[in-house]
């Protein structure tokens, strides 16, 4: 994750997701004409997930040692986080 906000016209980034122009008009056009549902039989599985976050159980959460709470009137902030020692010994991609 780059620290600023990527800008279109400043370098391709890998696994940008970002719609077309071509892709906005389509859902653009859908919306216009009434937003037709579809054939519900298209639809998937519904998600079997119980879990209170909303991707799953994580592998691990690691907490900072002191609170953070950025000023109110920042837009944007870059912060570092000090996290307390892993003992991870393999990286998982």
């Amino acid at each position: 994750m780059p620290p600023w906000k990527p800008v279109a016209g400043h370098g391709e980034f890998r696994d940008n997701y970002s719609l077309t122009e071509d892709e906005k008009q389509t859902i653009l056009s859908w919306i216009e004409s009434g937003m037709d549902q579809g054939d519900p039989a298209d639809l998937p599985e519904p998600s079997s997930n119980t879990s209170a976050w909303g991707l799953g159980d994580p592998d691990v959460l690691l907490t900072v040692q002191q609170p953070y709470t950025p000023a109110a009137d920042v837009t944007d902030t870059y912060r570092c986080f000090v996290l307390p020692e892993t003992g991870f010994t393999q990286i998982r991609s």
